[in-house]
């Protein structure tokens, strides 16, 4: 019978494929050993009898900017969206003001 794993564990391993598909990782190794997991430790997460750290889950995370609230199943969206720097909102809400003052006459 398959074992109905956690939501990050689920999330972790898609984002493992992910990262080996865009060729971001060569293999599941090297993605394992860059979040500080021991590749052997694999099985034991596929068999549910282990999963991945807190540590584990904040490395992918910040290694691969992925969103964490994606991780952990509240979240649609797989990577961090790019900041808005404050003058661009900035110059968006003088366009927005200027649109409305120009209809206003």
């Amino acid at each position: 019978m398959a074992v109905k794993l956690p939501i990050w564990d689920q999330r972790m391993m898609l984002l493992m494929k992910h990262c080996i598909d865009t060729e971001v990782c060569d293999n599941k190794a090297d993605f394992l050993i860059s979040i500080g997991m021991q590749p052997t430790n694999l099985n034991k997460v596929k068999a549910g009898e282990r999963s991945f750290t807190i540590e584990q889950i904040a490395a992918a995370a910040s290694k691969y900017k992925i969103n964490v609230n994606w991780i952990f199943g509240l979240e649609s969206e797989m990577k961090l969206k790019k900041p808005v720097s404050t003058i661009t909102l900035l110059k968006d809400a003088v366009r927005s003001l200027e649109a409305e003052y120009k209809q206003g006459k």
